[in-house]
């Protein structure tokens, strides 16, 4: 939590993910969406997240001196509040090589906006840079769904130290990965209610009821926690190469659930009711097997590369 004064009050403002309530979430992501479409800059929904989470509204102001004071302020304060974008440099190398205090400052804050002359931040402001949203986090922020007084849970998914701890059955994991690659592919309100009815366990046809920004919000997060899973995990090998170039993420989770069941790890049925931290582990484990069996066959990595579709760094970090 973030702590600021504005005027007269003290303000607990969530500054990461996992800290945001499910509305706060809700509204989040409602800005970030208006934002990936033009409709809102960076700093537009920083000011829009810090007036909705600290509840001030728009007030009456009796002079232009007083709007200007409190809009001044206002940018102020919601200038920290940037845990939701990140800053890209076209030259990360540039970055990466400064000391750690600038590195994870430049992360979040354009150098423009920070004070001081110190050689880093002179190179960082002459750096090719722009704003992205980071929606990498490990926790579902939307637990529930009360739709027409019955309340419907979602799956449990957080992060405590390095430990994920989840319910989320493999089956219901890959089925919604599957929806979730043909959502963003098509923009299908259909596709995205099964999605939702999928994680939710809701009726059929109850989906339709649902407010789109609620839904949406329930597809960033789960985006959210399929890229913590490949950028932030050991589990991210099974995703290769991870996002391709328009960032979509492609899986195959599938075919390896048979695959799973062909080693002899139970059939697929009961594959599919195994938590998702589970059944990766089991996937891991096999890619690991394979490649050290391969290895010790004497293959070339090349091959072991060609029969694995891993890169030879995967491999060599494997062995």
């Amino acid at each position: 939590m973030l702590t600021l004064r504005f005027a007269t009050h003290t303000y607990q403002l969530p500054d990461r993910w996992e800290e945001l309530s499910s509305d706060q979430f809700i509204h989040l992501v409602g800005f970030l969406t208006a934002h990936s479409t033009g409709a809102l800059t960076a700093d537009m929904v920083k000011t829009l997240y810090f007036l909705d989470v600290a509840g001030i509204h728009k007030r009456k102001v009796h002079n232009t001196n007083q709007a200007n004071t409190f809009s001044e302020n206002v940018y102020r304060i919601s200038r920290n509040l940037n845990f939701m974008f990140r800053v890209v440099y076209e030259n990360n190398q540039a970055i990466r090589t400064m000391p750690s205090e600038f590195t994870n400052l430049l992360e979040r804050w354009l150098p423009e906006d920070l004070e001081g002359d110190e050689p880093e931040l002179r190179v960082a402001r002459k750096l090719k840079k722009h704003v992205e949203i980071d929606c990498t986090f490990a926790r579902n922020l939307v637990p529930y769904l009360k739709i027409k007084k019955m309340q419907y849970p979602g799956y449990r998914m957080d992060l405590t130290g390095e430990i994920l701890n989840t319910d989320l059955p493999a089956g219901d994991f890959i089925d919604a990965s599957t929806l979730h690659d043909q959502y963003m592919k098509t923009g299908s309100d259909q596709i995205l209610d099964q999605m939702v009815t999928r994680l939710y366990k809701l009726p059929d046809g109850t989906a339709a009821g649902i407010p789109l920004n609620t839904k949406i919000a329930i597809l960033f997060n789960f985006r959210a926690i399929l890229l913590f899973l490949t950028h932030r995990t050991q589990y991210g090998i099974l995703w290769n190469s991870g996002t391709n170039q328009d960032g979509k993420i492609s899986i195959g989770f599938v075919d390896s659930l048979y695959s799973l069941a062909k080693a002899g790890y139970g059939d697929t049925t009961r594959l599919k009711t195994v938590s998702v931290v589970e059944f990766l582990d089991l996937l891991l484990k096999e890619v690991i097997d394979t490649v050290k069996s391969l290895h010790d066959m004497k293959m070339d990595l090349v091959k072991i590369a060609e029969a694995t579709k891993l890169s030879i760094n995967q491999i060599n970090s494997i062995l």
